[in-house]
């Protein structure tokens, strides 16, 4: 297997598994049990990590920097908490948006 299939196979299993920890939804509380603490949220820090990853593995630094830019970050740990969500479906985006040399 060459260098580059391996790339894309680890890329297609980062993103693949960022999108199932997104999509996550917290167990129901037990029956009679008090109210649980606010669910963990669905992005964290070191999911948005992973999806970065995924997308330098794809589109490179300039990519991942570009993304971090329009969401006004100049590093993934200057992003608050609140735009994660936004954060990551832009990465998510970006990773799956076609190569169109003329764009």
């Amino acid at each position: 297997m060459s260098l580059e299939a391996k790339i894309e196979a680890l890329t297609a299993a980062v993103v693949a598994l960022t999108a199932k920890m997104s999509g996550a939804v917290a167990a129901p509380a037990a029956a009679g049990a008090p109210a649980a603490a606010a669910a963990a949220p669905a992005h964290t820090l070191d999911t948005l990590r992973a999806s970065l990853t995924a997308l330098i593995a794809k589109k490179g630094k300039d990519a991942a920097a570009a993304v971090l830019k329009a969401a006004g970050c100049a590093k993934l740990s200057d992003c608050k908490p609140e735009n994660f969500a936004a954060l990551a479906a832009a990465i998510n985006a970006e990773i799956n948006k076609a190569d169109d040399p003329l764009a």
